[in-house]
C-alpha cells in the first residue's frame, strides 16, 4: 500500500521513508516508542511515521494510549528506592525541612530522595524537590523529555507544576520570540540555529508566519485583489480552482501583510 500523501515536505521525504525497516520499526514502537520519538530517530514528519506503522500492521496509539505507554514504561524503567540510613535532614529548595527515608540513584550526579516532611509530616513518602534536581528541572525546562529521572510521568508533572514551569506557554513564548528568524530563514537554517528539527520549523513557519504566496507563479496581481475582495472563501476557490482552505491561508495571510504595510511584506511583487 502506497503511503499517503500529505504534502510536500513528506513527498520528499518518501525515499528516506522506503529504506526503513518497517519490522524494526514496529517492534520499537511496540516496545514503548511514541511517533514523535521514532520521528526524531529517522529525521520525518510524524504523519509519514504514523503512516509507515499502518503499513506494518501496527495499530497507532490514541493520545490517551500513548500516555499510559509513556507512564508505565517510566515506571518499569525507574531504579527501585532504596532505604536510607538514619535520620537524615534535607532541605527542599523552598527551604523546607524533610526527612529522607529512601534513595534513588540517576546518572546525573544526584540522587532522587524520597522522605516526609518535618516536623508533622504523614501518609506516604514523597519525591523532594530538592535544589539538584530543581536545577535538573530547570535546565530542561522546554525538553522535559530529556530528563531521563527514576520518576513515572506524573511525579515528574506535579514537580514541575511545583516550579511553575508551564511547558505549551514557554515553547509558545519561545517559537515567538524567534518568529522573524523564524520568517527570514529557510527551515534547514533555522534548524541548525536554533537546535531543532527541521520538520518542526517547517510546521511552525507554516503555523506563526502563513503560507508563503510569492512562490506561488498562479498568484499574480488579479488572483490577489480577488483573494482580497470581501467575496466568499468558496466562491474564491471556485473562481481561482483551489482548495477552499488554502484560500482562508493565503487570504489571511495577504491580509496580514496589508496592514502591516509594503515595507514589511516578505511578498514580491508579481512579474
Amino acid at each position: 500500500m502506497p503511503l499517503k500523501p500529505r504534502g510536500r515536505s513528506q513527498a520528499r521525504g518518501h525515499a528516506t521513508a522506503a529504506a526503513i525497516d518497517l519490522p524494526a520499526l514496529r517492534a520499537a514502537y511496540e516496545a514503548g516508542a511514541s511517533t514523535v520519538d521514532l520521528a526524531v530517530a529517522h529525521g520525518l514528519a510524524r504523519t509519514t511515521i504514523r503512516d509507515l506503522l499502518e503499513r506494518a500492521g501496527c495499530t497507532v496509539r490514541t493520545v490517551a494510549q500513548a500516555h499510559a505507554v509513556r507512564e508505565r514504561a517510566s515506571y518499569v524503567r525507574a531504579a527501585r528506592p532504596t532505604p536510607a540510613s538514619g535520620r537524615r535532614i534535607v532541605l527542599d529548595v523552598f527551604g523546607a525541612p524533610w526527612r529522607v527515608t529512601h534513595t534513588s540513584p540517576t546518572g546525573h550526579g544526584f540522587a532522587v530522595a524520597r522522605g516526609i516532611r518535618v516536623p508533622r509530616g504523614r501518609g506516604s513518602p514523597a519525591v523532594i524537590l530538592t535544589p539538584p534536581l530543581a536545577a535538573h528541572l530547570e535546565r530542561h525546562r522546554l525538553a522535559p523529555r530529556l530528563l531521563d529521572l527514576p520518576l513515572g510521568q506524573s511525579v515528574i508533572v506535579r514537580l514541575r507544576q511545583r516550579l511553575a514551569q508551564d511547558f505549551v506557554r514557554e515553547t509558545a513564548a519561545w517559537w515567538q520570540a524567534r518568529r522573524d528568524d523564524l520568517d527570514r530563514l529557510p527551515p534547514g537554517a533555522f534548524a541548525a540555529r536554533h537546535g531543532v528539527p527541521r520538520n518542526t520549523a517547517m510546521v511552525m513557519r507554516r503555523r506563526l508566519c502563513g503560507p508563503r504566496p510569492g512562490r506561488r507563479a498562479w498568484l499574480d496581481a488579479a488572483a490577489r485583489a480577488l483573494l482580497l475582495s470581501d467575496r466568499p472563501a468558496a466562491e474564491v476557490a471556485t473562481l481561482l480552482g483551489k482548495k477552499r482552505d488554502l484560500v482562508y491561508q493565503l487570504r489571511s495571510a495577504l491580509r496580514r501583510q496589508a496592514a502591516a504595510g509594503p515595507g514589511a511584506s516578505h511578498v514580491p511583487a508579481p512579474g
